[in-house]
C-alpha cells in the first residue's frame, strides 16, 4: 500500500497507533518505518509516560529537523547557508509543501480507543492534506435510474455532486469518446 502511495505521490500521514499498550518498543518500530517504508519520515510528537508531546510545530522545530528540511528543499537550504534567518513558521510551511507533494511523510502517535493524539491527527491532517482543487463548472453526477415512459422515450435520473446541466448541453460520457446532448429537463 505505502509503495503504491508512494508512485501515486499521494501525501500520506503515518498514524502509530496503540501507544497505550505494555510493551510498545517505539525505536524498534520508528527503524523499521525507515527501514520498510521511507527514509523520508519526519517524527512529529514524542512519547513520555503515554502522553503525546509535539516536537515540532510551526512555532518550534528541533534543530535536527531544520537540517532535515533543508535535506529536502534547496529554498530552505540556500537561505541557512547563507545565514538569513528562518523562522519556525517558513520551515512549518516548507514540511507543509513537501508532504503535499509526497516527499516527506509525518509520523504521529496515538491511542484510538483513549482517545489520545486523535486531535493532533485531525490537526495534522487539516494542515498538510490539502483539498484537491475544484475544476469549476465541471459536471460530475451520478446515473442512477433509467426508465422508459409509455411513449418509449427514455428517461434518466442524475444526481448532480458539482457542476451544472442545461438545455441543449452536449455532455461526454465518462470521460470517453460518447456524447449526449441534453433535450428535456425536469427537476
Amino acid at each position: 500500500l505505502f509503495n503504491t502511495l508512494q508512485k501515486l505521490q499521494i501525501p500520506t500521514i503515518i498514524f502509530i497507533n496503540k501507544i497505550d499498550r505494555d510493551g510498545v518498543n517505539l525505536e524498534r518500530l520508528y527503524l523499521d518505518i525507515k527501514t520498510n517504508l521511507s527514509q523520508d519520515v519526519l517524527f512529529m510528537q514524542t512519547i513520555v509516560d503515554g502522553l503525546v508531546y509535539p516536537i515540532c510545530s510551526q512555532t518550534y522545530i528541533k534543530e535536527e529537523y531544520k537540517e532535515f528540511v533543508c535535506n529536502h528543499d534547496d529554498d530552505i537550504l540556500e537561505r541557512y547557508l547563507a545565514d538569513s534567518e528562518i523562522s519556525p513558521a517558513d520551515y512549518w510551511n516548507t514540511i507543509i509543501d513537501l508532504v503535499a507533494k509526497a516527499k516527506v511523510y509525518p509520523v504521529l502517535h496515538g491511542s484510538a480507543m483513549f482517545n489520545i493524539g486523535i486531535n493532533e491527527l485531525l490537526d495534522a491532517i487539516s494542515s498538510f492534506i490539502l483539498p484537491p482543487a475544484s475544476v469549476s463548472n465541471r459536471l460530475s453526477a451520478y446515473l442512477y435510474k433509467i426508465e422508459h415512459d409509455p411513449k418509449g422515450h427514455k428517461r434518466s435520473f442524475l444526481k448532480i455532486i458539482d457542476g451544472s446541466l442545461r438545455l441543449r448541453d452536449i455532455v461526454r460520457i465518462n470521460d470517453s469518446e460518447k456524447f449526449i446532448k441534453i433535450k428535456n429537463l425536469k427537476t
